[in-house]
């Protein structure tokens, strides 16, 4: 957007240009920063030292880490992982858990609360995403 203080032709006419903040690039280059990758790699370490001592710190800090690895992912290459076995086993587990509350005589709810441990295999996928291409993954392999 260009701003018009005085006519072009005269000596002395200023013009103001104005740029809009292009939103998506600086949104797209904030998520691939070293400093967001690294929140990506610390969160699920949380998540770990978490867990003997609170299960409401371990919820907290598995939403906060969707959310920040979320905009990282390639949906070609996640979906493209989700062929292998290892990444898509729990989310057909948890489908498996899923077809099972319709079997189920108990009501909704109560369905509906059974399957909230099961809800947890569906992480399994992103964990294995998010280290298989991170740089902070461990380079020897273990022997099989």
């Amino acid at each position: 957007m260009v701003v018009r203080l005085f006519h072009k032709g005269r000596p002395g006419a200023m013009e103001v240009v104005v740029k809009r903040a292009n939103i998506p690039a600086l949104f797209r280059r904030a998520t691939r920063s070293w400093f967001w990758i690294l929140c990506a790699d610390i969160y699920p370490a949380l998540v770990a030292a978490c867990i003997p001592w609170s299960t409401t710190a371990v919820a907290v800090f598995m939403v906060i880490w969707i959310v920040v690895l979320v905009p990282t992912i390639d949906p070609r290459a996640f979906l493209n992982s989700l062929r292998q076995p290892a990444y898509f086993l729990p989310v057909a587990f948890f489908a498996l858990v899923f077809l099972g509350t319709l079997w189920a005589d108990a009501p909704w709810p109560e369905r509906l609360h059974g399957i909230s441990p099961a809800a947890k295999l569906l992480v399994i996928p992103f964990l294995l995403y998010h280290f298989e291409r991170s740089k902070r993954r461990q380079s020897q392999r273990c022997p099989a």
